[in-house]
């Protein structure tokens, strides 16, 4: 049986030196975190995916290698810059 250990991230942005920190500790609570933020900021269905994508990539749960390249498209009012902002969050 394997154990999962507390993981640290830090996450260097380009606004000012900000380093967010997230810690995550197990699959259960990595859930509850995601949901958390989809819930504090509305997400609806394609933003929560987005989301998910880059939550797993940034934290290591991904299989698509080092670096993600995604695009976010859509017209006006769409959810965009609420993505943007919750990502930044």
């Amino acid at each position: 049986m394997s154990q999962e250990f507390p993981t640290t991230i830090a996450l260097a942005t380009l606004n000012h030196g900000i380093q967010p920190h997230v810690f995550l500790t197990d699959g259960i609570q990595y859930q509850h975190a995601i949901l958390e933020v989809v819930n504090r900021f509305t997400l609806n269905d394609e933003q929560k995916l987005a989301f998910r994508v880059i939550a797993d990539h940034t934290t290591g749960r991904s299989k698509v290698g080092t670096q993600l390249l995604m695009g976010i498209f859509g017209e006006g009012g769409t959810g965009k810059s609420r993505l943007i902002e919750v990502v930044r969050a």
